[in-house]
């Protein structure tokens, strides 16, 4: 019997803020990657929470998938292939 939670495709939680170069390299490595599995972004703005800020500050983008961190600061596309591969295949 397969769960309905087992249904729901991954999502990856994506912190970011304006202006960050390296997040818009980062979401382009994800859109390029939704192409080949399936999942979801979400996108937090940490400037709309002080304890966002706090927490990441300058270190984004920071992209979480299950509670678990799986990048920060730049996205390395064949590493998050793997990682996807990995959640999605098996």
């Amino acid at each position: 019997m397969v769960s309905a939670l087992s249904m729901d495709p991954v999502q990856i939680r994506f912190y970011t803020r304006k202006g960050c170069h390296l997040c818009k390299k980062a979401l382009t490595v994800l859109q390029e990657l939704q192409k080949e599995f399936k999942f979801r972004v979400q996108l937090v703005d940490i400037d709309g929470s002080p304890r966002l800020v706090e927490l990441y500050g300058q270190d984004i983008p920071v992209g979480e998938m299950e509670g678990r961190e799986i990048f920060r600061h730049r996205i390395r596309k064949p590493a998050m292939r793997e990682i996807l591969r990995e959640r999605l295949e098996n």
